[in-house]
């Protein structure tokens, strides 16, 4: 009988731990489903998460991409707005000085009155556009444009001791300092530095190289020492200081822009 019931209490005994074992075993298996499922959640906002953040980083990249698009686009446009101003003022010009010759002609007059009128009107224009730009914020699009207009200018014009001597203004310096403006050559400074920077920023702002590579060619036929020789641009100038400074400068010009021509052949 004792043996029967100590039996009885081992069982009973057996089976409750039994039980305790399984509630244990199903506690330890919904906690754990529910870590998983946690795990679960987090992986995926994280994802989300991670994707919204590449949605907006590309979003951004394509906005910045074509805001630069625009504003290439915009320089380039202003650059050839002064591109096709400084034709049509030349074209203008050039229509206006046939005019007076022809009505020179006709009246009889010498051509050294029409060609001194047409040459101080030339200078006017100059010194108004520099008042112009002088009254603005000065950065290098303005250089850039100044340089364009004025270089239509030098390049049309005889330059002589009596009608027209070379001056610095008249010069189409090709530097992004706003001291081109200044008639003041202690004011002036034109470095082969200075060129490397202006061409640089306008290699920047071209968009076709072919358009690039054509300004450098002609800048660099403009400044040879052979042209300004052939042109006597120097010897319309009588105040020697004045001189050797535009002799120094245009060298310093024609050395930068050469080494520029070469790269670009």
């Amino acid at each position: 009988m004792i043996m029967k019931r100590e039996i009885a209490v081992e069982r009973k005994c057996m089976e409750e731990q039994s039980k305790d074992m399984q509630r244990t075993l199903q506690k330890h298996t919904v906690e754990q489903n529910r870590a998983m499922e946690e795990k679960r959640i987090v992986e995926t906002w994280i994802s989300r998460s991670k994707n919204e953040v590449e949605e907006k980083e590309q979003k951004m990249k394509n906005g910045w991409e074509s805001l630069e698009r625009e504003q290439a686009k915009l320089k380039m446009d202003r650059v050839s707005i002064g591109e096709r101003a400084a034709r049509g003022r030349k074209e203008s010009s050039g229509g206006e000085d046939r005019k007076r010759k022809k009505a020179c002609t006709r009246s009889g007059a010498g051509p050294s009155t029409t060609l001194n009128s047409g040459h101080k009107r030339r200078t006017q224009k100059v010194l108004i556009r520099d008042h112009v730009y002088d009254d603005q914020f000065w950065h290098n699009d303005t250089a850039l444009e100044r340089f364009l207009l004025v270089i239509e200018i030098f390049e049309k014009v005889t330059f002589s001791k009596e009608l027209q001597p070379l001056t610095i203004g008249s010069v189409p310096w090709p530097v992004l300092e706003r001291s081109v403006l200044s008639s003041n050559s202690d004011e002036l400074k034109v470095t082969w530095d200075d060129v490397d920077e202006f061409f640089a920023y306008v290699k920047s702002e071209y968009r076709s190289a072919e358009e690039y590579k054509k300004l450098v060619v002609r800048v660099h036929r403009m400044f040879h020492p052979d042209r300004w020789c052939s042109r006597r641009l120097l010897d319309s100038v009588q105040d020697l200081t004045v001189r050797k400074m535009l002799d120094d400068y245009g060298n310093a010009v024609a050395q930068a822009i050469t080494s520029i021509w070469i790269l670009t052949k």
